[in-house]
């Protein structure tokens, strides 16, 4: 969960995402890696809810810039642990 993440990258709707909040409604995941300047496939973005569940956001999936209060997106790079159970 991102609230656990330990080394991150955090955006905060400011700046240049912030101008963008004037103009568009919805950010892509994919675009939001892009400003955060980490590989599309490597790293997954995180869009923080208060008061709710943190929503991971897919390279093709969009969060709502028109809700109330700032957005919050943090990215964190994508790990999968397989575990095989197999006899000999």
């Amino acid at each position: 969960m991102p609230t656990q993440l330990g080394a991150r990258h955090v955006l905060a709707l400011r700046g240049l995402v912030g101008d963008l909040a004037g103009r568009i409604r919805f950010i892509s995941g994919a675009a939001l890696k892009t400003l955060a300047a980490v590989d599309l496939s490597d790293f997954d973005v995180w869009e923080f809810v208060v008061g709710g569940k943190d929503e991971l956001i897919g390279n093709k999936e969009f969060s709502d810039l028109d809700k109330h209060g700032v957005e919050r997106f943090a990215t964190k790079r994508f790990s999968a642990t397989i575990i095989v159970n197999a006899r000999a």
